[in-house]
């Protein structure tokens, strides 16, 4: 067996291996179990139907990340949904060993037909793939933070988010311009002028289709989330709902945290958010976030564990 493949085969079982240690950590570690036994035991057939709704939207979620990625890289490396979506399960087991999931797309590299010649751009269309959805949380979030931050002293709060959304914007409108420029610069490394003149290929119209999708991948997330609140007793009106899903996000996003801290962000972000409207129901948001984290992360995990590099 050649050498090459028997590192990737080592790599894999490596990120395998190390992934489902965590994973195992993460769920001894675990101290809330009493409450999301009480949660199942307390609710009603309606709340039951909003867990199934809940689970049910996961393999439409890794549908939309599937039909992102593969448009994406639709110039890059053609592929059909069904190895976008083997990629897009393989890139959980890189995510969830990293801070801020950033092992997810050098995961998926691994699945390439061609890894040798479009590693590196499959990582900068990660990036853009990334940054996509990061504005999508950004640009969403900030009115709902508007009114979540009520208050003289809760504005002062707002000038992380709102900086945060500035430059999202002016990079959207300016960085092909910058990408243009650079891309006319002959460079002495193949590879960079590889990638600049692939992203100074990308039109607005393409960046736009991007964000479009990432969108509808964010509505799921929100509609995962409203359900799993309901399924553990947090009642939120439509009004409330508007505000405290996105500013949940949008929270999340601009923490910092590593893998380890992940569930502890979440619950105290949930217990923060939607607290301030359901006051009695702290725990059970906390308990919510735990249960949508279990959902969105340890199934995908699982499944791309058996999508292993071909070569």
């Amino acid at each position: 067996m050649p050498r090459q493949k028997i590192y990737i085969k080592l790599i894999n079982w490596v990120i395998i291996l190390a992934a489902y240690c965590y994973l195992a950590y993460k769920l001894v570690t675990f101290d809330n179990y009493a409450d999301v036994v009480s949660s199942f035991h307390t609710a009603d057939g309606w709340q039951y139907l909003c867990l199934i709704v809940c689970i049910c939207l996961f393999p439409l979620n890794i549908w939309l990340e599937s039909w992102r990625w593969r448009y994406i890289m639709r110039n890059i490396e053609p592929m059909t949904m069904l190895e976008s979506q083997r990629q897009v399960y393989y890139g959980f087991i890189g995510a969830f060993l990293t801070p801020y999931r950033a092992g997810d797309f050098p995961a998926r590299a691994m699945l390439l037909k061609d890894k040798k010649k479009n590693w590196l751009l499959c990582l900068i269309m990660g990036a853009v793939s990334g940054y996509a959805i990061t504005m999508v949380i950004i640009l969403l979030g900030i009115p709902s933070s508007f009114f979540f931050f009520a208050g003289e002293e809760g504005l002062q709060r707002l000038w992380l988010p709102i900086v945060a959304g500035v430059i999202c914007i002016v990079l959207l409108l300016f960085s092909q311009r910058i990408f243009v420029l650079l891309a006319r610069h002959s460079w002495r490394y193949q590879k960079t002028q590889q990638v600049l003149d692939t992203l100074a290929a990308m039109t607005l119209r393409e960046n736009l289709i991007i964000l479009g999708q990432s969108t509808c991948r964010y509505v799921c997330f929100l509609l995962q989330l409203y359900l799993v609140l309901h399924f553990c007793g947090v009642e939120l009106t439509l009004g409330d709902a508007l505000v405290c899903l996105p500013s949940y996000y949008l929270l999340i996003t601009l923490t910092p945290y590593v893998p380890v801290a992940e569930l502890g962000v979440r619950g105290s972000w949930a217990m923060v958010v939607f607290g301030k409207f359901v006051p009695d129901a702290s725990a059970a948001a906390v308990i919510a976030a735990c249960i949508l984290w279990i959902i969105n992360t340890i199934p995908p995990m699982i499944i791309g564990s058996f999508m292993k590099p071909k070569n």
